[in-house]
């Protein structure tokens, strides 16, 4: 909805006049230890006794707009306002500050019609941008705070499941914790994904890298009191944790112990870390995409054996649940424009001469079964053509999918889309999947960035590109280095350029060239060098 213009200075850019001033020197200072609100004190105790000084006048202006881009960043809307407005006092035709207050003013008005299109985004599970609108039309009205709490809490349980499903636990666990504030009650099965998410992210952080050892510590109380499950091989797991960090070996010996059903006897570190491993090994067992609802309910009808069918203008829908195919419309349509505008397009402009059809299946064991698949495929999306011109198209899916709305229907969508708007010629299978991934939610893209490391990296860009025409089904590595080759390649051209260079198979020193680099060879080092 809005966003701060700018970082506040790491220390104050001035002129001559003020550079060696004793006042330029303490403000200089107290930026570079990180006291913005010191320094803004400071100035305008040095504007109230000199309000005609030129320097002071625009130490005050700067500091003033740089507190109002922090606390704008922060969502503190009404004291950004408010420290516009104070640099405005002191220079009234100041731009900045002036748009600073306008675009505030213009994301209030906004603000029930983003509202509006955020309860949408969570019907059609597009949970991360709904929990995004809606906390900042709560700052910016705080007063309706508990007219959308609801929808909130909805978005936050959803966008941690979206996590969760990913394996993102420190985000599933943001997101949950969220929850978890707000004091209402909460399901069993979501206290479950709250303890995991959180265990998990700890246990990945063994070294300390995001979480200080202080939040390790409170963790175990406040777990066992949410949980209230003391006997939960979970929070024994978290305690063996906890223990391990307060350096305990003989206590986390024995929580792990309790966590993974097994004897241990401390010995040394190594064994430490193999009954920690053990724990984990039982503990991961536990995780289930069937804690979260999402596919309950309504999800759970299989319908008549026989097909029915909904009919638009520009896909058509074989289905045995109605409400549900319902659903996978709306999401069809939501994410039929925004795939065709990330490509560069627009729902008007892109070719789709044929409506596509589209098969919701009962279950993964049912699509399968049906469109005679394969065990590792989970979606599936085709095109017939002949000369060059579209005779068909297809989507297949399955109903109980948990990120069907949200992540597998507009990848199979973006392929379609791009096929389209390059007229069906050969692409790219590397930037094919790339770009499908990318107009996928975030929690995909932190799954997915994290594969490379787990993978042996990128292979080069040539070897890539050779895949295209022996294009792996479900290779874990192989969509992990088209989103790693993808995000670097968008990093610097759009992606509508992408496109063009995903056209007629090119090779890889094409996408290099468009790149700025000489050769394929260059482009891998670069990419390495950032990786």
């Amino acid at each position: 909805m809005i966003a701060a213009a700018a970082q506040p200075p790491a220390s104050r850019p001035g002129g001559p006049a003020s550079a060696t001033s004793p006042l330029s020197e303490r403000l200089s200072e107290l930026l570079r230890r990180g006291k913005l609100e010191e320094a803004i004190r400071t100035v305008q105790e040095a504007y109230r006794r000199s309000p005609n000084d030129a320097a002071i006048r625009a130490e005050f202006v700067q500091l003033h707009m740089a507190l109002a881009e922090r606390l704008l960043r922060d969502e503190r809307f009404a004291d950004a306002e408010r420290a516009a407005q104070a640099a405005l006092s002191v220079e009234p035709t100041h731009a900045a500050a002036r748009r600073l207050i306008e675009a505030i003013a213009t994301a209030r008005r906004d603000v029930s019609a983003r509202v509006d299109e955020a309860r949408r985004m969570i019907r059609l599970e597009w949970f991360e941008p709904a929990y995004d609108t809606l906390r900042q039309a709560s700052a910016l009205f705080p007063e309706r705070r508990l007219e959308w709490a609801g929808d909130l809490l909805a978005a936050a349980e959803g966008a941690g499941d979206d996590h969760y499903f990913c394996k993102n636990f420190a985000q599933a666990f943001h997101y949950y914790d969220a929850v978890k504030h707000a004091g209402r009650p909460v399901a069993d099965s979501l206290r479950q994904r709250w303890l995991q998410s959180m265990v998990f992210a700890l246990a990945d952080d063994i070294d300390h890298r995001d979480f200080p050892i202080e939040y390790w510590h409170k963790t175990v109380t406040t777990a066992e009191a949410f949980i209230g499950q003391r006997g939960d091989p979970v929070l024994a797991l978290l305690r063996g944790l906890a223990n391990e960090d307060l350096n305990d070996p003989r206590r986390a010996g024995e929580n792990y112990a309790e966590a993974g059903g097994q004897r241990f006897a401390v010995r040394d570190a190594e064994a430490l870390r193999r009954a920690r491993t053990a724990a984990l090994r039982v503990a991961r067992r536990r995780y289930a995409e069937t804690l979260s609802p999402r596919r309950s309910g309504m999800w759970r009808s299989h319908g008549a054996d026989e097909w029915s069918v909904i009919d638009g203008p520009r896909f058509l829908i074989r289905h045995r649940n109605p409400a549900a195919a319902r659903r996978v419309g709306d999401a069809l349509e939501f994410h039929f424009d925004r795939v065709c505008r990330y490509l560069g397009r627009t729902p008007q402009t892109l070719p789709w001469e044929q409506r596509c059809e589209v098969t919701l299946h009962a279950n993964l064991e049912a699509l399968r079964r049906e469109a005679n698949l394969g065990d590792a495929v989970r979606a599936v999306s085709a095109i017939r053509t002949a000369d060059g011109r579209l005779i068909a198209h297809s989507i297949q899916v399955a109903q109980d999918d948990p990120l069907l709305l949200a992540a597998t229907l507009p990848h199979e969508l973006a392929h379609l889309a791009l096929a389209a708007a390059v007229r069906y010629r050969p692409t790219s299978a590397v930037l094919s999947e790339g770009l499908a991934l990318h107009c996928e939610p975030r929690c995909r893209a932190i799954q997915f960035r994290r594969v490379p490391a787990e993978t042996g990296g990128v292979r080069p860009a040539a070897e890539l590109f050779a895949l295209s025409q022996i294009h792996p089904g479900n290779d874990r590595r192989f969509y992990g280095e088209a989103f790693a080759l993808t995000e670097f390649a968008l990093a610097r051209i759009a992606p509508a350029e992408l496109v063009g260079v995903a056209a007629d198979n090119a090779p890889a020193d094409a996408l290099a060239e468009r790149l700025g680099f000489a050769k394929a060879s260059e482009l891998d080092a670069a990419l390495a060098g950032e990786r």
